[in-house]
């Protein structure tokens, strides 16, 4: 083809616009069109890249914010003082945390649902989960508790579903606990992490002062580790107070992203929790007491 300088002129403006105009697409692109900027291979978010829930066992509200390190946790992060587990016993709050629903469980009997669960919106999104089990016997353990009577199946709420049971993959996502260093070593931390500590740990078969020292040994090195804290949100809550009647239990959040500092007295209980992680990562609802729970605001830093 032949040069033409007069058409060559009227076309190097448009191309230099529209390379402009690319350039300004690709950097302008709301948090969740584009690729999530931590993990490499996880799925776009919002108000933080991870969220890292530990679960602790029946303790009241006054008697939790009162434990020196759990006290620490609230000063450094946000404090919820309206915060309620959704029943009583323990197993029902957990299916709660994960499926919107106590699913009709109203005792602590194990039983295997087909059902969904957060993860299966985790997983169509392509976000990465994983549940971190202490004492854990070994992946899709079905057992009540495990040998030596640390672990018990009710407090790891995933392992009920038999869509991650039937599922070798999935079931290879319920570690033992354990495997968090070597994790933490890789940077290859999940997006979703859910960490169970044993029965002694979580105050269930101890006093909250051991269980709050428990903590405080267990979350210190995280804490100073930027390979945890960064754009990760941590979660410090109860499954259930250990009364009958308010229900009303600790949960602080501590993150890069939270007010340091601040107190939260707006009504909140697991499915707000439930609610915020799917909002977080764009997933939906399970269309269950999820779609209906009030949404957690005013702690995050502007």
């Amino acid at each position: 083809m032949q040069n033409n300088p007069a058409l060559a002129r009227r076309i190097l403006p448009v191309a230099i616009a529209a390379a402009l105009l690319g350039l300004w697409l690709l950097h302008s692109a709301p948090v969740g069109s584009g690729q999530a900027r931590s993990p490499a291979d996880g799925a776009p978010a919002r108000l933080f890249d991870r969220i890292f829930i530990v679960v602790l066992e029946n303790t009241w509200f006054s008697r939790a914010v009162g434990a020196p390190f759990l006290q620490s946790l609230a000063s450094r992060g946000a404090l919820f003082t309206n915060y309620y587990a959704v029943t009583h016993p323990s197993y029902p709050n957990y299916l709660a945390m994960i499926a919107g629903s106590t699913l009709g469980v109203q005792d602590n009997s194990e039983r295997d649902f087909d059902a969904t669960s957060l993860v299966d919106l985790l997983e169509s999104a392509g976000v990465s989960w994983k549940v971190y089990a202490e004492n854990l016997p070994s992946p899709c353990f079905l057992g009540a508790r495990s040998p030596d009577g640390l672990y018990v199946r009710k407090h790891e709420p995933y392992i009920s579903f038999r869509n991650i049971q039937g599922s070798p993959e999935r079931c290879a996502r319920i570690v033992n606990a354990d495997q968090l260093p070597s994790d933490l070593a890789e940077d290859a931390l999940p997006q979703y992490s859910l960490y169970v500590p044993n029965v002694h740990h979580d105050g269930h078969d101890a006093s909250i002062g051991e269980a709050d020292a428990w903590l405080r040994t267990f979350l210190t090195p995280l804490l100073q580790d930027p390979r945890f804290m960064r754009r990760t949100l941590l979660v410090v809550t109860f499954d259930e107070d250990s009364g009958f009647w308010t229900n009303r239990i600790y949960t602080a959040f501590i993150g890069d992203m939270v007010q340091p500092g601040i107190t939260n007295e707006s009504r909140y209980n697991h499915y707000s929790l439930l609610r915020m992680i799917e909002d977080n990562f764009g997933v939906g609802t399970l269309n269950r007491e999820d779609s209906r729970a009030a949404v957690i605001c005013c702690v995050w830093k502007k």
